[in-house]
């Protein structure tokens, strides 16, 4: 078992050196299973994932794909902005999980 800073450090390297992170598990945990909590959001992102019962990437992704655009994502999602999109799909375009060619920011 893991400490926490450990882990705390292995998600900084992985993160920061644009990993492709499909392979990669954290003890048996994707990246898809990951809860939000762990994207590291602003507080009015987080909430606006929350309030629409979004818990973990996975469940972020299907919600994001089922938007052709940007834009439709934004007008979906009650309080969301365009900055708060541009925060959640970078993180995302970060992480691996969607293209970099994919609601492009």
């Amino acid at each position: 078992m893991k400490t926490l800073s450990e882990l705390v450090d292995y998600l900084i390297k992985k993160l920061f050196n644009e990993p492709d992170l499909t392979d990669i598990k954290l003890d048996d945990i994707s990246i898809m299973d990951w809860s939000i909590e762990m994207l590291g959001l602003g507080v009015r992102s987080y909430k606006c994932l929350r309030n629409i019962g979004i818990k973990n990437v996975h469940e972020l992704v299907e919600y994001l794909y089922k938007f052709k655009t940007k834009v439709g994502f934004i007008a979906n999602t009650r309080n969301m902005n365009e900055q708060c999109a541009n925060e959640i799909i970078g993180k995302l375009h970060k992480l691996g999980v969607i293209p970099k060619n994919k609601y492009n920011i």
